[in-house]
């Protein structure tokens, strides 16, 4: 099967890109925990978000944690 060429990314694209990348950083706890808790399994969402299962489980056990303080 040939390659099929990768966009070519700008300046800006790379930019945006970035700042988008830092808002999930920020919200993906809360993301995986209303995917979770809406019915996706935890090797789904791993799958999807190209994380392992385990490191899954440690986002989710962490937020449930901070938000039980």
């Amino acid at each position: 099967m040939p390659e099929q060429d990768e966009p070519q990314l700008t300046y800006e694209d790379a930019v945006r890109i970035r700042r988008e990348a830092e808002q999930l950083d920020r919200q993906l706890a809360r993301i995986v925990v209303e995917a979770k808790d809406g019915g996706r399994r935890a090797v789904d969402i791993a799958r999807d978000l190209r994380y392992t299962e385990g490191r899954m489980h440690q986002i989710i056990r962490k937020y449930k944690a901070q938000q039980e303080k």
